[in-house]
């Protein structure tokens, strides 16, 4: 039965007596002695396969030790018995099919260091009040349990580890009461420990990885259990069932297990107090099933299940336990639970601190809940707890009501710090109760109420982060009274969705914004006090509506603000003493505002923005310290009937793209402007009226554009003006009357309006980067109609009228560049002034009856084209002080003075204008004037064409002069103005150069002249180069008077009618020098020489100088003339290097004195060389003369000096000398193969051979001079080239007619450019209101009438 039976041994010859009383028991859990006092050793055995047991001790001792039992049938080990007390220490008891140890009947022993396992009933089982010692076991792989203590048993279990058994690892039941200290017990398939109606002592022992609980107690267990490590099971760490169990747990810890931490059920209860509960899949602590705990001082945290779960009944007290970092609720009680919960910690949950759903209750008193992931506490449905004195902080929201018939009462809570919300009440018909709760400090708002109407009474609602209270949705109505809401970072009352609801008698203090309304909120807000919002007392937005009556909004920021399509109503509001605006209505904001009082704001009394478009009617809006009204960002608006008064900014002020309807008011006494428009700002403004407005009635700015209609400007501020366009403001200003008291009008830099049809009676002044379009304007009746100044100032001014300017009608300056087209300037001091390098475009215009049409001075310019000047009295155009215009195509006549007046150094640039008719000159310039005249016409002017005197410089050319009454050109009084490449015709002078007159005359065509073409004469020395003078009917230059001068070089005159072509008389002294004279015959005489023979000939000279004239004639070629240089006594000249041919005489010397002619060329005169007549002395030097019919010709009373020359090849006479001559002839040469001999006897006896002159009849080759047949082939070259130059001048004489009539037709082309006498008279044409619509036109093509 047994492999071995250990019992008391017993002394053959000694046997134990009983013992006595005095004999002391054994020591508990020691092995029992033999009575030799001696132990069994037991050592090294293997048991195996026995029937029933593998050894069975009873009532005895030993030592067991390195054994191996196994396979023994029923019990490996059975120790039994009261006197049992082995040691078993390291044996193996392992495959057994019921139990490996069985310690039982009051046995003690102690058993260690051994390894068991892998038995079908227990590995171990501790019964019958047996106590032994098990320690540093490994017990292990049991079938069923691994140890079992039942039926009273007491045994120490210590150190051992108790791991993969079937069962559970440790069952006590029936009364066991073991001592479990530091096992590790686990990998059990079932519980890692089970009580069963038993209790124990189970301390620091770790009880891990079991499939099913770690720890269960029911049927009544109890027990003690402290220190222990509960972690990982399969089920719940820790099990309370059934009615009577009521273990203490304290200091524990239960984690990681995938059921709940710990969980009562079935009316369990217990103690659990000072445990950690964490790392449970189920909930941390779960009460169900009327389970009723006292659950005091744990720690519940990290749960992937929860923190505690009170549900279907379940109850308890929970006080001052930290429920942290659960997953899923902190607390939840669901289905009529109805736990009582003080002094708990509940937070870092991530979901809700505490959840009351399903029917759940509880009482909830001095909890802290705080910092849970989805809120502190959630109502779900048919909840009705109460809360009271609970601190609720730091959550997503405090307090959560999700369900249409969850309910409660809280009162007296402190609720703050809520991320989303402290209160969110989202439950349709939701009756819930909050009074005198301190609701505070949530990141969101401390209320949200989306369903049904809970009352609030007397709470503190203060600094929360979004707003104090949320309403929102359509069935959220509450009712809020009494209440004191205050310091919220977004807004106190948040009226949002269809959310409505009733708002009286409450307070709103310091909060960043007291109420907005938006998304269809529609609240009702009567009698409330709003103070001191950091940004708005109301905002109302995206569509809300709502009615504000009779509320006192005073000291916000901004006391409403309307945004998003809202359109409220505010009727009777007083609006006073706001740090920005009263009212600002931007993003679509709609709204009737009516009757309210808006005053003493810091900023605008109403600020429209982005796309509002308000009513503001019958309201009082004054004494503000800015605007009174602002309009801005696409804001329209309609204002009607209001009173903005004594602001100190702008009454009305518009700006980026405001676009508001401004009709109808009252806009006065403003300190900073009446009305601004700026920045893309625009608006109609009609009808209003503005006086005493600071600095301007109206300023327009920054790309200001507003349409300023039928208004009144009068009484203006003193220093002020009526309007003010500048900073590129823009606008259209029609029909409005700016009387003389409203001030000017001022377009400043940047400032480009358009004015139509307007009366402006104080002036309209342009400054500094200034444009604008005025047109059909009437500027009448003040000191200058126009002032524009600056580099930039570039407006444009068609079609008014400027007239009775007692200065001038449009003044320019500082560089400024206007652009004046078809204006009429009528009446003016001066019609238009340009000076300080001011710069403007003029096109078009009628300037007439004005002093000056135009005076341009002091450095300034202008582009003056297409204008038409008349009828001013001192001059068209002045320049002076280096004005320096340019005047194109503009035609200026009919002028009572000069036509243009260039002096005192001024410039400007003169190109193809027609100057005609004017009664003094056409262009008078003089005292330093210096302009340049090019391509113009010049013609029927009263005196002169063009005057250039008292130093008057300057350059003319290009220009057409004709039928000046005097001359067309006058150059006097050291005038030095240079005339190039003018034509010059039909005039009875060309050019008069006179008294100290001087300048240059060069490449000009005068033709036609009917007097002297050129008249040079008192002192002046012009320098005449490159010009034509021909076809004229008298001398084409006069040179005459005593110091009178002169350079006249490369000119060609040809086609003279008058006495010579060139005459120098009077003392003259010119300098003539390679110019080309031929062809010219005067009046009634012939260009035929006669037969030739010996007479000196007649008629028109090439070059004439009688009277005392004087000059050097240098280089110059006389040809095909009667005669070509004829010297009248007394008269000096010094005729050098000429050439002179083809003439009847070439050199003719009369009356006395007659000049020295040095080196002179000779040649074809078909009469004489050189005629020295009627008492004439010339000197003649070293001339050649050749091929003429005489080469030498002093008739009687002929005289002169003769030395040097060259005579030959002449087909009469080389010389012929008449009697009575008082000529000296020395040391000539006459050669002559024709004749013999080449001088009459008798002129070689007046001669004499002792004269040394060379006489011969041979021909004689001449150094430098070609033989004759060259010289024929040379004058044969000549009369070719001469051939075809007279048929051109034939040609062109042909044409001077046909020339005439082209240069009247391009002068009347260029008239056709300027506007008629009659521009803008009469009343304004209907086609031009279709310029209101469009840009201003470029370039204008005609004026519309």
């Amino acid at each position: 039965v047994s492999g071995l039976a250990v019992e008391p041994l017993l002394a053959a010859t000694s046997p134990v007596s009983p013992p006595t009383a005095a004999a002391a028991p054994p020591a508990p859990n020691s092995p029992v002695a033999g009575s030799d006092n001696s132990s069994l050793q037991f050592l090294g055995n293997i048991v195996t396969l026995c029937g029933f047991r593998g050894l069975h001790v009873s009532s005895a001792g030993g030592r067991y030790s390195g054994n191996l039992f196994i396979r023994n049938s029923h019990v490996q080990v059975e120790c039994s018995g009261e006197e049992a007390g082995p040691v078993f220490a390291g044996n193996t008891i392992c495959d057994a099919s019921s139990m490996g140890l069985l310690i039982t009947d009051r046995a003690k022993g102690a058993f260690t260091h051994n390894q068991i396992f892998a038995h079908g009933v227990c590995n171990v089982k501790v019964t019958s009040r047996a106590a032994p010692i098990l320690s540093n076991n490994i017990v292990h792989s049991s079938l069923a349990e691994g140890v079992v203590v039942a039926d009273g048993a007491a045994p120490l279990l210590q150190h051992n580890t108790i791991t993969e058994n079937a069962s559970s690892g440790v069952l006590v039941e029936r009364l066991g009461a073991p001592v479990v200290d530091s096992n590790t017990i686990k990998g059990g398939k079932g519980n890692g420990l089970w009580v069963k109606a038993g209790s124990g002592k189970f301390t620091e022992n770790q009880i891990h990885s079991n499939h099913g609980f770690g720890v269960k107690v029911s049927e009544g267990g109890g027990g003690e259990f402290e220190g222990n490590d509960i972690a990982k099971q399969g089920q719940a760490g820790v099990a309370v069932l059934g009615t009577g169990s009521a273990p203490v747990f304290s200091r524990n810890r239960v984690r990681a297990n995938q059921g709940a931490g710990v969980a009562v059920s079935s009316k369990g209860g217990g103690c659990f107090h000072h445990n950690e509960i964490f790392a449970n899949h189920g909930p941390g602590f779960l009460v169900e099933s009327s389970g009723c705990p006292v659950v005091q001082s744990n720690k519940i945290y990290n749960g992937p299940g929860g923190g505690v779960l009170c549900r279907d009944g379940g109850r308890g007290t929970f006080t001052g336990n930290t429920v942290q970092g659960n997953r899923g609720a902190g607390v939840r009680v669901t289905a009529e639970a109805d736990p009582l919960l003080e002094g708990n910690d509940i937070f870092e949950s991530d979901g809700c601190g505490v959840l009351v759903a399903e029917g759940g209750k509880g009482v909830f008193q001095g909890n802290r809940i705080h910092e849970n992931a989805e809120g502190g506490v959630r109502l779900g449905p048919a909840s009705a707890p109460r809360f009271t004195q609970n601190t609720i902080r730091d959550e997503v929201s405090g307090v959560i009501s999700l369900d249409n018939t969850a309910g409660g009462v809280f009162e007296r809570n402190s609720i703050s710090n809520g991320l989303i919300s402290n209160l969110q009440i989202k439950g349709a018909s939701v009756r819930l109760v909050f009074a005198e709760n301190d609701i505070f400090e949530a990141s969101g708002p401390g209320i949200v109420v989306a369903m049904g109407t809970p009352q609030f009474v007397g709470n503190n609602i203060h600094t929360n982060a979004s707003a104090g209270i949320r309403i929102a949705g359509s069935d959220a109505n509450p009712v809020f009274g009494k209440n004191l809401v205050t310091g919220h970072t977004e807004c106190g009352l948040d009226v949002r969705e269809g959310g409505r609801g009733l708002l009286a008698g409450n307070t709103f203090t310091a909060n960043r914004v007291h109420v907005q309304v938006h998304g269809t909120g529609n609240p009702t807000l009567q009698g409330n006090a709003l103070r001191k919002a950091e940004r708005c007392a109301v905002l109302a937005s995206d569509g809300a509506t709502g009615v504000f009556s009779f509320n006192e909004i005073e000291g916000n920021v901004v006391g409403v603000e309307v945004t998003s399509g809202a359109n409220p109503e505010f009727d009777s509001n007083n609006i006073t003493a706001q740090s920005a605006e009263g009212v600002w209505i931007h993003h679509h904001g709609q709204g009737w505002f009516h009757h309210n009082t808006v005053h003493h704001n810091l900023k605008a009394g109403f600020k429209l923005e982005a796309l509002a478009h308000p009513v503001l009617e019958n309201n009082e809006i004054h004494d503000g310290e800015d605007a009174g009204v602002e309009v801005l960002a696409q804001a329209q608006g309609r204002l009607v009937g209001n009173v903005v008064r004594a602001n100190r900014g702008p009454g009305v002020l518009v700006h980026s793209a405001g676009h508001p309807t401004v009709e109808g008011n009252e806009i006065v006494e403003a300190r900073g402007y009446g009305v601004v428009v700026r920045d893309s700002g625009m608006g109609l403004f009609q009808r209003n009226r503005f006086r005493q407005n600071l600095p301007a009635g109206f300023c327009v700015e920054a790309t200001g554009e507003p349409r300023v209609d039928d208004n009144t400007f009068t009484e203006g501020a003193p220093g002020g003006c009526a309007v003010l366009v500048w900073r590129l403001g823009r606008g259209l200003f029609t029909g409005n009357d700016f009387q003389s008291s409203g001030g000017v009008v001022r377009v400043a830099s940047g400032g480009d309006p358009r004015f139509h049809a307007n009366t402006l009676r104080a002036g309209l002044e342009l400054e500094e980067g200034s444009a604008g379009l005025f047109q059909y304007n009437e500027l009448c009746d003040g000191t200058v109609g126009l002032t524009v100044r600056g580099a930039t100032a570039q407006p444009v001014l068609q079609f008014n009228t400027v007239h009775h300017m007692t200065a001038c009608g449009v003044r320019v300056a500082a560089r400024g560049r206007p652009t004046l087209r078809h204006n009429v300037l009528r009446d003016n001091k001066v019609g238009v002034e340009v000076y300080d390098g001011g710069n403007p475009i003029v096109k078009g215009n009628a300037v007439h009856h004005n002093v000056y049409g135009i005076h341009v001075h002091s450095h300034g310019e202008g582009e003056f084209q297409g204008n038409s000047l008349f009828a001013n009295t001192t001059a068209a155009v002045l320049t002076t002080a280096q004005g320096n215009p340019k005047l194109r195509h503009n035609h200026i006549h009919r002028n009572l003075a000069a036509g243009v007046l260039a002096e005192s150094g001024g410039q400007g640039t003169f190109e193809a204008n027609v100057v005609s008719e004017n009664q003094g000159p056409g262009i008078r310039i003089e005292g330093g004037g210096c302009p340049t005249v090019s391509k113009c016409f010049v013609h029927h002017n009263g005196t002169v064409g063009v005057l250039s005197t008292n130093g008057g410089l300057g350059n003319v050319s290009g220009c057409t002069l004709y039928q000046n009454q005097d001359c067309a050109v006058q150059l006097s009084a050291k005038g030095d103005t240079a005339f190039r490449a003018n034509r010059i015709l039909h005039e009875r002078t060309a050019i008069r150069v006179t008294s100290g007159g001087q300048g240059r005359l060069e490449g000009n065509k005068i033709t036609d002249i009917s007097e002297a073409a050129v008249i040079v004469q008192g002192e002046a020395d012009p320098t005449v180069v490159d010009n034509q003078i021909c076809f004229c009917e008298d001398v084409g230059i006069l040179v005459e008077g005593s110091g009178t001068m002169g350079t006249f070089t490369n000119n060609e005159l040809f086609g003279l009618r008058g006495r010579a072509g060139i005459v120098v008389t009077r003392m003259a002294h010119p300098r003539v020098e390679a110019n080309n004279i031929s062809e010219c015959v005067s009046a009634g005489s012939s260009a035929s020489c006669g037969s030739g023979g010996g007479g000196a000939g007649s008629g028109t000279a090439g070059v004439l100088i009688e009277g005392t004239g004087r000059g050097l004639f240098v280089g110059n070629t006389v040809h095909r003339m009667p005669v070509g240089f004829l010297v009248v006594g007394p008269a000096s000249p010094l005729v050098e290097r000429n050439q002179v041919h083809s003439c009847c005489s070439g050199v003719v010397a009369r009356r006395g004195e007659a000049g020295t002619f040095t080196a002179n060329s000779v040649y074809c005169c078909k009469q004489a060389g050189i005629v020295s007549e009627e008492r004439g002395k010339p000197l003649c030097v070293k001339n050649v003369v050749s091929d003429c019919h005489c080469g030498l010709l002093v008739p009687a009373q002929g005289g002169g000096t003769f030395r040097e020359n060259i005579f030959f090849d002449n087909s009469q006479w080389a010389a012929d000398i008449a009697e009575g001559t008082f000529a000296e002839i020395v040391e000539n040469r006459f050669y002559s193969p024709t004749t013999d001999p080449p001088i009459p006897n008798s002129s070689s006896q007046v001669m004499g051979y002792g004269n040394r002159n060379d006489v011969r009849t041979e021909a004689r080759i001449l150094k430098d001079i070609p033989a004759h047949p060259q010289r024929v082939e040379k004058y044969r070259l000549e009369e070719q080239q001469f051939r075809k130059t007279k048929r051109t001048r034939q040609t062109l004489q042909q044409g001077l007619d046909s020339a005439f009539v082209e240069i009247a037709e391009e002068a009347a082309n260029i008239i056709s450019e300027v506007p008629s006498e009659k521009l803008c008279s009469g009343p304004i044409p209907e086609e031009a209101l279709a310029v209101l619509e469009s840009p201003a036109p470029e370039p204008v093509q005609a004026h519309p009438s």
